[in-house]
């Protein structure tokens, strides 16, 4: 195993507390957590961000088709949309669950995702649910094909 920081990281499997070991399709460490789990992958934490790139199982990357992202700042993940778009090509389907989402302009960053076509932005931690920011989401992420926003259909005339 490979020290990171307080992290410990392994390339193909990592040792967990029981003597069990989890697979390529998995990193974690003391403060976060990065893992495919069936078409989701799973990016928990700041900490997780940085294994983006890493070397994942090709066949299991090109199964996610959704991306959730969890108690992470959107300012950093939108540095990477463009990666994680590149590494899970046909991931569509996105979740922010407290990501610190407190602007429209924060939304600007999404338009970089080709083929986004559900968008979840959860109350919990993101305080633009607190304004109305549906509307400008239709406008600027329609082009790729939005079908849905939290759940509800959009409407969009051509």
């Amino acid at each position: 195993m490979r020290a990171l920081g307080k992290h410990t990281e392994n390339r193909s499997t990592k040792m967990l507390s029981k003597g069990t070991t989890a697979n390529l399709n998995q990193g974690n460490g003391g403060d976060y957590l990065i893992e495919i789990n069936g078409n989701v992958l799973n990016v928990y934490g700041q900490g997780a961000l940085r294994f983006i790139d890493r070397p994942w199982n090709t066949s299991k990357a090109k199964e996610v088709t959704t991306v959730k992202f969890s108690y992470l700042d959107f300012n950093y993940i939108s540095l990477i949309l463009g990666r994680v778009k590149y590494r899970f090509p046909k991931a569509e389907n996105y979740c922010f669950v407290e990501t610190n989402i407190y602007c429209l302009g924060q939304i600007n960053a999404l338009a970089d995702i080709q083929g986004l076509t559900s968008l979840t932005i959860e109350k919990k931690g993101n305080p633009i649910s607190e304004k109305e920011w549906r509307s400008y989401a239709i406008y600027r992420l329609s082009h790729w094909g939005l079908k849905t926003i939290n759940e509800s259909q959009v409407w969009t005339y051509n």
